[in-house]
């Protein structure tokens, strides 16, 4: 099925949870469609896994697209995004001002990618990005990959910060301007073995600072 938002605003969405996959939409699939819906102001907060703006959790090739965030999205568990906690699918022509907080796996626009191949393009964030477990993993645009098939293609981060709250951050934490942390990177990096690819993304941000467009743990891509 599909949602049409019909380029509606929502204000003042307002989610205080103890549940996993939360947002305006809990969880998505099916080869499902979310379109054209801006979320214009609000607050969502979540103590479990899976927390965006505009859905929890999408499944099964998910497709969002032309959708924006502006509310603050907070998740004291794992996963969080200001689009989407977890997607698996196809996310286009979004963007994200909203501040975004989480424990590890955080992003500007996804906090974590599913098991399909994944594609995030022409999508940016502004919002300022935190996270709090003294190892964690946070990007501009995408937290982490959990697919060997994805790719993230012209987009941008310019927060004004990306920020570890922890008392003693880890040296293995992954802070990245646009992807924190290429999960299947193979070593050495091979674009060929990957089958997916990072192209045309760029991001200016402060606070601790990202290691590169990409980053994993010590290395810049």
């Amino acid at each position: 099925g599909a949602f049409n938002g019909g380029g509606h605003n929502i204000a003042n969405l307002y989610i205080n949870a103890t549940a996993a996959n939360q947002g305006l939409f809990g969880a998505a699939g099916g080869s499902g469609k979310i379109k054209n819906l801006n979320i214009v102001s609000g607050y969502l907060k979540n103590i479990m896994t899976d927390t965006g703006a505009v859905i929890g959790l999408g499944k099964d090739y998910l497709v969002i697209l032309n959708c924006s965030n502006a509310a603050t999205v907070v998740n004291v568990g794992l996963r969080a995004g200001g689009i989407a906690g977890t997607t698996d699918g196809v996310v286009r022509n979004c963007y994200n001002t909203g501040d975004v907080s989480g424990s590890s796996l955080v992003g500007g626009i996804v906090g974590n990618t599913g098991g399909n191949k994944i594609l995030i393009s022409n999508c940016y964030n502004t919002g300022n990005l935190t996270a709090s477990n003294a190892t964690c993993t946070v990007g501009g645009i995408l937290g982490a990959v959990a697919s060997r098939y994805t790719t993230v293609s012209n987009c941008y981060s310019i927060a004004a910060s990306i920020k570890l709250t922890a008392a003693s951050p880890s040296v293995a934490s992954n802070v990245g301007g646009v992807v924190g942390l290429p999960y299947y990177k193979p070593s050495p990096w091979v674009s060929t073995k990957y089958d997916g690819a990072f192209d045309h993304c760029f991001y200016t941000a402060l606070g601790n600072g990202p290691g590169g467009v990409i980053y994993e743990a010590g290395g810049e891509k």
